[in-house]
C-alpha cells in the first residue's frame, strides 16, 4: 500500500482557503453597505456573516430565503462552499433593498410631505379660516357732535343739522376748531367714528388698519387739514347723544391739505384691530377751516395675509 504523507490535506486545505478570499462582489461601488459588509467578508466566514446580518436589519427579512440561508451556511461551516455564497447573496440583498427602503420615505415624509408644507406655511389655520384679502369694515356709529361753549349747548343732533346747511348734502361728518356759521355758534365740532371687528378674524395675521372717507364737496376758500386720529373710550350712538368720550390717545396725524373729492386715510396700529372687540375713534380738527366727510365712505380697511 503506498504511503501517504500526513501534510498533503493540510497543503490542499490551505490553497482552497486562500482561493476563497480574493472573491470580489460584482455590485461593489464603494460607498453603499453592502460593499463593506463585502470587504469584510474576505477576513473569514464567521467574520461576514454577522457583519451582513448587522448591516441589513429589517431589509434582511424582506429577503429571507436568500440572506438566511447565506447566514446559517457560513456559520456553521467555513469553508470554501460557504464562504463563497456569503459574498454574493449577502450583498445583492443588502445593496438594493437598502437603498431604495431608506430614500423614499425619508423624501417624502420629513423634507416634502404635505403634512409638513400645507399645514404649517399656507394652511387655513395660518389665517384663523379667513382668506388674505383687503377687506373694508362700514361703521357701527359715525357721528359729528357740538362740544359746549359760552355760547351755545352740545348738541350731536345740532352738528349734522349745521353740516348740511353748509354743503347742500345729507349724512355728512363735520369737524371745525370753532363753527361760526349758521348757528355753530364758535362751538369745536368733533367726529366719532367706531368699527366692530368680525369674531370670525381670530387667529388671523392682521397687517396693516386704515381709516378712509371721502370729502364732501365744498367751494374752500382755504383748503383744510386732514385732521388727527385719535383713539377714545367706547361709546355708542346713544351715548354720543349725551356726551362725547374721553380721548385716550393720538393715533394718526394727517396734515395732508384736502381738495373736494379727496379721499382722506389715517393709519390704525393693528394691535388694536382686535376680533370680537370694538375699536373707537374720534377724528379732530387741527385747522380753522372745517373739514367734511361723506358718512357712507367711512371705512376701516383691513389687509389679512
Amino acid at each position: 500500500m503506498p504511503s501517504t504523507s500526513p501534510l498533503l490535506p493540510v497543503a490542499l486545505f490551505v490553497a482552497v482557503f486562500a482561493g476563497g478570499c480574493v472573491l470580489a462582489s460584482p455590485d461593489f461601488d464603494g460607498d453603499s453597505e453592502a460593499a463593506t459588509a463585502t470587504t469584510t467578508g474576505s477576513g473569514g466566514p464567521t467574520t461576514t456573516t454577522s457583519g451582513a446580518v448587522t448591516s441589513l436589519g429589517s431589509a434582511s427579512e424582506s429577503d429571507a430565503g436568500t440572506s438566511g440561508s447565506a447566514s446559517e451556511g457560513s456559520t456553521s461551516a467555513g469553508t470554501s462552499t460557504t464562504t463563497t455564497a456569503t459574498s454574493e447573496p449577502t450583498t445583492t440583498a443588502t445593496s438594493e433593498p437598502m437603498t431604495t427602503q431608506t430614500t423614499e420615505p425619508t423624501t417624502g415624509d420629513v423634507t416634502t410631505g404635505e403634512a409638513t408644507t400645507g399645514d404649517v406655511t399656507t394652511g387655513e389655520a395660518t389665517t384663523g379660516g379667513v382668506d388674505p384679502g383687503t377687506y373694508e369694515l362700514t361703521p357701527e356709529v359715525a357721528a359729528c357732535v357740538f362740544r359746549a361753549n359760552a355760547n351755545g349747548p352740545y348738541s350731536k343732533s345740532g352738528c349734522a343739522m349745521n353740516a348740511s346747511s353748509q354743503v347742500a348734502e345729507q349724512n355728512l361728518m363735520m369737524y371745525d376748531t370753532a363753527v361760526g356759521n349758521n348757528g355753530g355758534a364758535g362751538r369745536r365740532a368733533e367726529g366719532y367714528v367706531s368699527f366692530a371687528i368680525p369674531d370670525a378674524w381670530a387667529g388671523a395675521t392682521i397687517t396693516a388698519a386704515t381709516v378712509r372717507g371721502q370729502a364732501a364737496d365744498w367751494a374752500w376758500i382755504d383748503t383744510p387739514k386732514a385732521g388727527d386720529l385719535v383713539r377714545t373710550e367706547s361709546f355708542t350712538g346713544a351715548s354720543l347723544d349725551a356726551s362725547a368720550p374721553a380721548t385716550i390717545d393720538t393715533l394718526d396725524v394727517n396734515t395732508m391739505k384736502v381738495n373736494d373729492t379727496d379721499w382722506v386715510a389715517w393709519t390704525v396700529p393693528v394691535n388694536l384691530v382686535v376680533p370680537g372687540q370694538t375699536i373707537s375713534l374720534g377724528i379732530m380738527p387741527s385747522d380753522p377751516v372745517g373739514m367734511f366727510l361723506r358718512k357712507p365712505t367711512l371705512e376701516l380697511e383691513v389687509v389679512i395675509e
